[in-house]
C-alpha cells in the first residue's frame, strides 16, 4: 500500500509535472507526499561554479563558494514552499525536506523511507548526472529498490495501464504493484508479453493471468512478436495507455551501473509515465 510518496524537485518542468502526478495518487492512496530538495555539491564545484560565479560579478580568487551554496539554498527553499502550497490547495499533507550532498545518492537514501519515488525523466541539472546512463533519474533507478514513477514532461490522468510481463522475478513485483495500483484507481489492467516463441507466451500469459483471477478488477492479456522495447512503446502509443508498468531489469553485482536496455530504452522515449519496480 503506497502511504509515503516521496518526489524530488529541483524547480524544473519535469518536477512540477512529478508533483501533479504525486498529488493525484496522494489524495487516492490517502498518502503523504516528501517533496525533496537536494543542494548538488557538484554544482559547487568545477566549471559550473566558475561560470555562475562569473555571471554573479565575483571576482575570481575570491571566496565565491559560501556565497554560491547560500543562493542555492535559498533557491531551493523557495521551490520547497511553492511545493508545500500546491499540495496544500490540493488538500494533500505535504513537508518539504532540504538536504545537501550528491543528487541521486541522497534521494535513494531518503527513498528507503518511502512506498514509492516520482521523479521527471529530466531535470535541471541532467548534464551533472555521473554513471554510465547519465542522469539522475537513471541513477535512482539503477540504485534504488523502491518502486519509481518516471514521469513526461506533460502531465496525463492515468486511466488506462499497460503492464509489460515477461515471467521474471522482477516482473512478478511489477504485476503486484501493477494490481494494487488497478484496484486502488478502479482501473481496467492491460497484460502484454512480448516474445518470438508462442507456447513459452502462452505459458507466461497464463502465470499472469493464475495471479490476475484472484483479484477484483477486469484485465487482459496479448501476446505481440518483436523487438520488446519498440512493442512496448508502440502498443502503448496505438492503445491509447497513459502508464507502462514494467520491472527494471539489472545486471547481477553491476546492476547499479547499468540498466537492461529495454528498460533504459523505454524509460528516455516513453511519451507517458512508466513506473519501474525492482
Amino acid at each position: 500500500m503506497i502511504k509515503h510518496i516521496l518526489v524530488p524537485s529541483d524547480g524544473s518542468p519535469h518536477g512540477e509535472v512529478a508533483l501533479k502526478y504525486a498529488t493525484n495518487l496522494a489524495r487516492s492512496f490517502s498518502a503523504e507526499i516528501e517533496v525533496l530538495n537536494v543542494t548538488d555539491i557538484r554544482a559547487l564545484q568545477g566549471p559550473f561554479l566558475r561560470d555562475l560565479s562569473g555571471a554573479l560579478g565575483f571576482i575570481s580568487g575570491q571566496d565565491y563558494e559560501p556565497k554560491i551554496e547560500a543562493i542555492l539554498r535559498e533557491r531551493g527553499a523557495a521551490i520547497l514552499r511553492g511545493a508545500e502550497e500546491k499540495c496544500s490547495s490540493e488538500g494533500v499533507s505535504c513537508r518539504g525536506i532540504s538536504r545537501m550532498g550528491v543528487v541521486d545518492a541522497i534521494v535513494v537514501e531518503e527513498g528507503k523511507k518511502a512506498d514509492l519515488i516520482v521523479m521527471g525523466q529530466r531535470g535541471e541539472n541532467a548534464e551533472w548526472g555521473t554513471g554510465l546512463l547519465g542522469s539522475t533519474t537513471e541513477a535512482v533507478v539503477r540504485k534504488s529498490n523502491k518502486p519509481v514513477l518516471v514521469v513526461p514532461s506533460e502531465y496525463r490522468e492515468i486511466t488506462k495501464p499497460l503492464m509489460a510481463y515477461d515471467g521474471s522475478l522482477e516482473s512478478n513485483k511489477a504485476l503486484k504493484v501493477a494490481v494494487e495500483l488497478a484496484e486502488q484507481l478502479g482501473l481496467p489492467l492491460s497484460i502484454l508479453t512480448v516474445t518470438e516463441d508462442e507456447e513459452k507466451g502462452l505459458h507466461i500469459l497464463n502465470e499472469a493471468a493464475e495471479f490476475l483471477s484472484g483479484h477484483a478488477i477486469k484485465w487482459s492479456t496479448r501476446q505481440m512478436t518483436g523487438s520488446e522495447e519498440e512493442v512496448i512503446l508502440q502498443e502503448a502509443g496505438d492503445g491509447g495507455f497513459d502508464l507502462i508498468i514494467m520491472g527494471a531489469y539489472g545486471h547481477g553485482r553491476i546492476r547499479e551501473m547499468i540498466l537492461g536496455s529495454t528498460t533504459a530504452y523505454v524509460m528516455r522515449r516513453s511519451e507517458v509515465p512508466l513506473l519501474l519496480t525492482r
